[in-house]
């Protein structure tokens, strides 16, 4: 096909080097860790076919690497298109002209932690690089189609993309080429989500965890006085069976545990519980706007003042983790059980590295914000102002989805943090050379 042809992606030598050099470092995290590094609900995509709580086309994609190399192989995979998306935005969209700020930006960032990781996490990165890829004019087929599927890799990439891809059209070099491809990826990915759910017996876009089910997590745990207040008002209803659960859950900021306790506890189906926490969310919503407003800009802030790598690599604990890894790897349990995530060996150096890590992050949005007002106007030619406003809105936009629909869970925050450092590492790197150079230019005056 001629356009295929016009867009095809040629790689060079220096192209392979660096993805071997990235390959290397990403799968580095892993190698140390003696295990890729597994979450309680992994086997929804490095298992046998998806539960009907996510979509079903990264497991399914993923499931011959899988059947070849148990979770190695997918963490190989993963991490190869990852460094893959890495490659493609240092050297094809910037030119390959910041090496230095790429390595420093791959190290800082931990992305190796992200892209090693038995979840779904770092497709949120690759979809965004692929997005700026896509805005910057550079739309060839294999980055589409991989935009495509990060899109359908988890239900919750679909509003966050579509909001930065909207905030973003401003700087789009082919604005009408932009909207058409993104419009076409989007469908693209619910065309694959659909064809995953016919393939995993299940025929049907929705998921079995709903918005509702997230949102009513959410607000019951930072607003918990709500509980009270519908529970005074129909004492019948299914969650004043939690009241005391609920409010334990939310002096302890366990945002999630309405989902994955509370249902067992009540002995409710999916549909019941799903009914329920619809109901609790559309009644919080009663005269409670400000409270709403107020939580959200709270977990909000708390995201974009944290980057903290700890969340989801503590070590596993439950009879039901282990039984369900001894159904999906039971070869890997010795060897997951020796691994630095699981004997907690990475929680001292976590925690050692979350405040200078949490500065960083903050000063890398400050850096991006200064460069990006005060070179605004170099914006069409300067592509660095572009990735740094491209950074700054994909970092507010996740933030706000993921404060509003799950509370601060800081994980979610830092799978993109890349973003954030690689150009930051670009702007600290030329201040640097400009103050050097102002410095000679003063001696030899």
């Amino acid at each position: 096909m001629p356009w295929l042809e016009q867009n095809r992606l040629e790689w060079k030598k220096p192209e392979w080097i660096l993805f071997l050099f990235t390959f290397l470092i990403l799968l580095w995290f892993p190698l140390m860790n003696g295990y890729p590094f597994v979450y309680y609900d992994s086997w929804g995509y490095a298992g046998g076919y998806p539960g009907t709580s996510r979509s079903p086309v990264l497991g399914l994609l993923m499931r011959p690497a899988v059947v070849l190399g148990g979770p190695w192989g997918y963490a190989l995979v993963q991490t190869a298109v990852t460094a893959f998306a890495l490659v493609f935005l240092a050297n094809v969209v910037l030119g390959g002209k910041y090496k230095y700020s790429y390595y420093a930006a791959l190290v800082v960032s931990g992305v190796g932690f992200i892209s090693g990781y038995l979840m779904a996490d770092v497709w949120a990165l690759i979809g965004f690089i692929c997005l700026f890829a896509m805005a910057t004019g550079l739309s060839y087929p294999v980055i589409v189609v991989l935009f495509a599927i990060a899109c359908s890799a988890h239900y919750g990439n679909f509003p966050i993309f579509l909001a930065t891809a909207g905030l973003f059209l401003f700087f789009a070099r082919q604005k009408l080429k932009f909207i058409t491809l993104v419009a076409c990826c989007l469908v693209g990915a619910l065309a694959l989500i659909y064809a995953g759910n016919l393939a995993a017996g299940q025929g049907k876009i929705r998921p079995r965890l709903t918005g509702w089910m997230t949102l009513a997590a959410r607000i019951s745990t930072d607003m918990p006085e709500l509980i009270d207040e519908k529970c005074a008002r129909d004492p019948d209803f299914a969650f004043c069976r939690l009241t005391n659960e609920i409010h334990g859950w939310s002096e302890k900021k366990r945002y999630a545990r309405l989902i994955w306790d509370g249902r067992e506890q009540l002995n409710l189906s999916w549909g019941e519980f799903d009914q329920a926490c619809k109901e609790f969310v559309l009644f919080s919503l009663r005269g409670h706007y400000g409270d709403q407003l107020a939580a959200i800009a709270q977990d909000t802030f708390r995201l974009l003042s944290h980057y903290d790598l700890r969340r989801g690599l503590y070590p596993n604990e439950g009879a039901w983790f282990f039984e369900a890894f001894k159904k999906h790897a039971p070869d890997g349990l010795p060897q997951y059980m020796s691994s630095w995530q699981q004997t907690g060996k990475f929680l001292p150096i976590f925690n050692r590295l979350k405040k200078p890590l949490a500065l960083t992050f903050a000063g890398s949005m400050l850096l991006c914000l200064a460069y990006v007002v005060r070179y605004w106007k170099r914006r069409e030619q300067d592509i660095v102002v572009k990735l740094a406003a491209f950074a700054l809105i994909a970092i507010l936009i996740n933030a706000l989805f993921i404060a509003t629909v799950n509370g601060p869970f800081v994980r979610f925050q830092a799978r993109i943090g890349f973003l954030m450092f690689f150009p930051a590492a670009i702007v600290a790197a030329k201040a640097l050379a400009g103050l050097r150079a102002f410095k000679l230019f003063k001696r030899a005056g």
